[in-house]
């Protein structure tokens, strides 16, 4: 058995398609944009993450996991949207903050909506070298369609 569930190819497209027309409808229907293509280049679509921007993240929690002083150790990362700019017209500048998470149980349908803090709380700075309090807010991601991979079946479903 899978430690981590994955999706399956077909579950996946299923999903990216509802994504993107999500995404057209709530564009085309406000008076910013109009008709945009669900399968067209204006859609948000994901993010690209280099693999060694996810190993500087866990290396600082792996640091601060092995500092004896702190009591709950960071478990998870949250993900937040962001936007570089408040040009509602620009769609190109979503972006990915990450932040570790201290402490947290896991979630289940049962504590959704409970209290917030078995959740865990965002470290948002950390003293990893004695005096020296850095960011742990992360955003090394860059936006799809800006740099995706076009023919991937999740990028979009062409009628033939």
């Amino acid at each position: 058995m899978k430690k981590f569930p994955t999706v399956p190819l077909e579950k996946a497209i299923e999903q990216t398609t509802n994504w993107r027309s999500f995404y057209s409808k709530i564009y085309s229907d406000s008076e910013l944009l109009n008709n945009i293509d669900p399968n067209g280049e204006d859609i948000f679509r994901g993010f690209r993450i280099p693999l060694d921007d996810l190993t500087q993240i866990v290396e600082v929690i792996n640091a601060y996991n092995e500092d004896e002083n702190n009591k709950e150790k960071i478990n998870s990362i949250r993900a937040y949207l962001s936007k570089r700019t408040d040009d509602v017209e620009r769609l190109h500048d979503i972006h990915v903050m990450l932040v570790p998470v201290v402490g947290g149980k896991d979630i289940s349908p049962d504590i959704i909506g409970k209290d917030d803090s078995i959740y865990g709380r965002d470290l948002l700075e950390f003293d990893k070298m004695r005096g020296v309090v850095e960011s742990t807010i992360y955003d090394f991601t860059t936006p799809c369609p800006t740099e995706c991979d076009t023919k991937s079946k999740l990028y979009s479903i062409k009628s033939k």
